[in-house]
């Protein structure tokens, strides 16, 4: 009796091990010689449930790439004068706005190719005067350095700029003491005549054209290190007010404004019957500069390089003769409100200006009222009554 009771009992236990085996997820495979579970799906978890441990799969290797158009910012900053990023502590320093000659004797001029923005404004009788915007500079020569007038200093107003000149106008000494300009003046800084240890001074004079006949108000330079060095001698205040601010908006890559007309060449014309050449190069995208008789080639003397620009701008406004000024100077109305044009990626676009005072900067908008859009780069801005002529 208790074999048959030990029988029953041994095959109860299989009974009732299979039907485990079958609740668990087993199966039948178990008793067909699988020694592993198979994969599948683990039983869906729940009160009466029991959840399998998954079946992992092999680690995978997360390979992460560099897009092609990456750009490394570490230790950049934006310049809002071109739209590009350079060294952090350019960015944030607060720029130059250095006054250069442009007759034909005073060229060529030293340097001018690291301007961010050039402004071409008339100074007196029929010349005009550069003011060269620098915010990432490091040229070892600027100039030719020369005097300047009053409205040259709301120009240097408009981007925080150390205003830097050699002289000036009754009208420009007037307008430094009532806006109280950080300003850095070549005839109290200058070191005269000499050929070595330019560190030592502020300002010094070419010697080769310091011989010349009528080449002595032509032959006075800076350099970038001369005019950091001073400002901070000076005590001014170094970092701009608003690194982020910016007189235009850029596009993220080459472009033509909605609805510009084709522009290739530009003639601007400041006084009667001597205009200016801007020629636009599809291949680097830039306006290459001509100027003077027979329309030469503009270069930068330190680099033997023809003068090139990103966006050319013509801001038309009002210009006048100064009542009772026997040096023929000019009144250039560049606080006020106007039109003008921006040349850019071969093409043209009307836009509208307005400055409210001196202190306010200028705004440039599109004639829809949005701001000025341009491509990175260098612009040259020049400001005349009189309209371009386009090709």
């Amino acid at each position: 009796m208790k074999k048959y009771i030990y029988v029953l009992s041994a095959l109860a236990a299989l009974v009732l091990l299979a039907a485990c085996y079958t609740w668990l997820g087993w199966g039948e495979e178990f008793f067909a010689g699988q020694s592993t579970r198979p994969a599948a799906t683990p039983a869906p978890q729940g009160p009466d449930r029991v959840l399998m441990p998954p079946v992992h799969a092999p680690a995978q290797t997360i390979v992460l790439t560099v897009p092609p158009n990456f750009v490394d910012l570490t230790g950049k900053g934006f310049n809002p004068l071109t739209g590009l990023y350079i060294c952090e502590e350019a960015a944030k320093r607060r720029p130059f706005a250095v006054v250069m000659g442009n007759s034909a004797e005073s060229l060529p001029q030293s340097g001018i190719s690291q301007a961010d923005i050039i402004y071409e404004v008339i100074s007196e009788g029929v010349v005009t005067r550069l003011i060269g915007i620098f915010q990432d500079f490091d040229t070892g020569k600027i100039g030719s350095v020369r005097s300047a007038r009053h409205y040259f200093i709301d120009i240097a107003l408009d981007h925080d700029a150390f205003f830097v000149h050699f002289g000036g106008s009754p009208l420009t000494f007037q307008a430094l003491r009532d806006l109280r300009i950080n300003n850095i003046n070549g005839i109290q800084l200058d070191g005269g005549v000499r050929r070595d240890n330019f560190d030592s001074v502020v300002f010094w004079r070419d010697a080769d054209r310091w011989s010349r006949a009528g080449m002595r108000e032509h032959s006075a330079y800076t350099s970038a290190a001369n005019l950091i060095r001073q400002a901070e001698r000076a005590n001014y205040r170094l970092e701009k007010n608003d690194a982020a601010a910016g007189p235009f908006a850029f596009y993220n890559s080459p472009q033509s404004p909605p609805g510009a007309d084709e522009a290739g060449k530009i003639s601007v014309t400041f006084v009667a019957n001597t205009p200016v050449i801007f020629e636009y190069d599809a291949e680097t995208r830039k306006y290459n500069r001509y100027q003077g008789s027979g329309a030469r080639a503009q270069i930068d003397e330190e680099t033997g390089l023809q003068l090139a620009v990103d966006n050319v701008i013509v801001q038309l406004t009002t210009v006048r003769a100064i009542q009772g000024d026997s040096e023929g100077r000019r009144n250039v109305a560049v606080v006020g409100s106007g039109e003008g044009y921006l040349f850019t990626n071969g093409t043209v676009t009307p836009l509208l200006w307005s400055k409210a005072s001196s202190a306010e900067p200028t705004v440039w908008t599109c004639v829809n009222g949005e701001k000025l859009t341009l491509n990175k780069g260098s612009t040259w801005i020049c400001i005349t009554n009189r309209e371009p002529v386009a090709e």
